[in-house]
């Protein structure tokens, strides 16, 4: 298990030295709908703190690590196989959103297996601006569908509503 871990590291090195010879890189967050208008109204991805559930809190900071992050992956959202991404809430995303953001801002996973999904897992730990144009994805089936004009707006329409009032 050393053997892969050390591997997973070199792996992980050279996938972020790759990424940062880039002014930019596309990331994709996956969430729920309801989250989704939520980050849309506020505008931003803000960092959040690791989800313990059931979990004693020293493990979840083990996994995920003790600063709040937004996890993401590289690309767009069909570019990384669901199995990859490790984790069994993946139901839970039924909307992706993806866009570009400065490479720099890309942080490598802290906790030990999380370094066996490295390159397919990785955290903003700054707030980061979602630009207007960004992509909107819905989950259908196993695949990734990007929203229509028609779809997008009736994300939206709860924003436009919750302006006005």
């Amino acid at each position: 298990m050393l053997e892969s871990s050390q591997s997973a590291l070199a792996d992980n090195k050279a996938f972020l030295e790759a990424i940062n010879r880039l002014p930019t890189v596309r990331i994709t967050h996956r969430l729920t709908r309801e989250n989704l208008i939520k980050k849309m109204q506020a505008g931003v991805l803000m960092p959040y703190p690791a989800k313990r559930g059931r979990l004693p809190e020293w493990f979840a900071h083990w996994m995920d690590g003790k600063h709040p992050a937004t996890w993401v992956s590289i690309g767009k959202p069909e570019d990384v196989s669901p199995a990859l991404l490790g984790s069994v809430r993946q139901k839970e995303w039924p909307m992706a959103i993806s866009f570009h953001v400065p490479s720099t801002d890309i942080v490598m996973p802290p906790g030990f297996l999380k370094h066996l999904y490295g390159c397919y897992q990785q955290r903003l730990l700054n707030t980061v601006k979602i630009p207007h144009n960004a992509d909107l994805y819905k989950r259908v089936g196993k695949n990734w569908q990007l929203l229509s004009l028609l779809e997008r707006q009736a994300l939206y329409a709860p924003v436009a509503t919750a302006v006005a009032a």
